[in-house]
């Protein structure tokens, strides 16, 4: 009843089954309803699947989609990590799993390592963080069975001609916005699109000083009007409304603008001081991309209060 309910609504969900004693086949049981029940949805249902990083069958989760047919799939898949077991990894210790059985911390961490290079998969959750949530988009924080109900500010639509933000038409777009959402929907979010089109306008580039100093005005001054009419932000994909709208997604950087991994978490760390909720990022690898490419993404994503990371293998 309660699948039926979230395809009823057409909206993404997000598991975590930590408590299941046989997780995997959990999770194959409600993807192959999903997808016995797509033909009759407007859209396929999107979840994604979280699993402990001390769970027992933590290898087998890791291993779930290592020959997948992607499009058999609904769901996306993601390890619950804390900051205690990196720790543990650098000083070649053994985890201890629920069941008490132990396992070496470096060589869990390689083979996840090795199935994010192929596959994509798992992405992962810092659950030390402070934003460390679970929904299906990763944007902010929900209640059970709440949906995401965002306002998006199209900042590119606030470039003068003169290649400046014209702020005072942002803080007023921010005000008339959050006023409106607060009425139609108390518990929704203000979140932005449209940074990397800005940027382009303005002659900047992703990621540079210049860039990173124009995202945080304009976080800031919609922020502002936010918490004067009683509203959150939080950064969301996007990926739909952007399209729609014929605008970049999110915060994302342009593939073709040559920005690097740690403008992109560079980036990330800027955003998350004006969000209530966590921020999440998926790097496109380079084709020539390397295991310590990833081990160094999650390092410094941990490092900056990114709440997640998942990476997208170069085709």
């Amino acid at each position: 009843a309660q699948l039926e309910q979230y395809l009823k609504d057409d909206v993404g969900v997000g598991i975590n089954f930590s408590n299941f004693e046989n997780p995997t086949q959990k999770i194959k049981a409600i993807n192959d309803y999903f997808k016995y029940r797509e033909p009759n949805l407007n859209r396929p249902p999107a979840g994604i699947a979280l699993l402990s990083i001390n769970h027992p069958k933590i290898l087998e989760f890791i291993s779930l989609k290592d020959s997948a047919n992607y499009k058999n799939w609904c769901f996306d898949l993601s390890i619950i990590m804390d900051d205690e077991f990196l720790s543990k990894v650098d000083r070649n210790e053994d985890l201890n799993l629920d069941n008490g059985a132990k396992i070496k911390a470096k060589d869990l961490y390689f083979r996840l390592l090795n199935s994010m290079q192929k596959s994509g998969e798992p992405g992962i959750i810092f659950s030390n963080n402070k934003n460390f949530i679970c929904d299906s988009c990763a944007a902010t924080e929900l209640k059970e069975n709440q949906s995401l109900n965002l306002a998006q500010v199209n900042l590119a639509k606030f470039v003068k001609k003169d290649k400046t933000i014209d702020y005072a038409f942002l803080s007023q777009s921010a005000n008339v916005l959050s006023i409106a959402l607060k009425r139609m929907a108390p518990d929704g979010f203000i979140s932005i699109l449209g940074y990397q089109d800005m940027l382009n306008q303005m002659g900047l580039n992703y990621g540079s000083k210049e860039a990173l100093v124009e995202l945080e005005k304009c976080l800031g001054t919609i922020k502002e009007q936010a918490q004067v009419n009683g509203v959150k932000m939080c950064i969301s994909p996007s990926g739909t409304t952007s399209r729609i709208l014929k605008t970049t997604p999110s915060i994302e950087p342009d593939k073709n603008k040559g920005a690097t991994y740690w403008d992109e978490i560079d980036t990330m760390e800027i955003a998350q001081k004006y969000l209530e909720g966590g921020i999440s990022k998926t790097f496109n690898l380079k084709p020539n991309h390397t295991i310590e490419d990833i081990n160094l993404i999650i390092r410094s994503s941990q490092a900056r209060n990114i709440k997640g990371i998942s990476v997208f293998p170069a085709r």
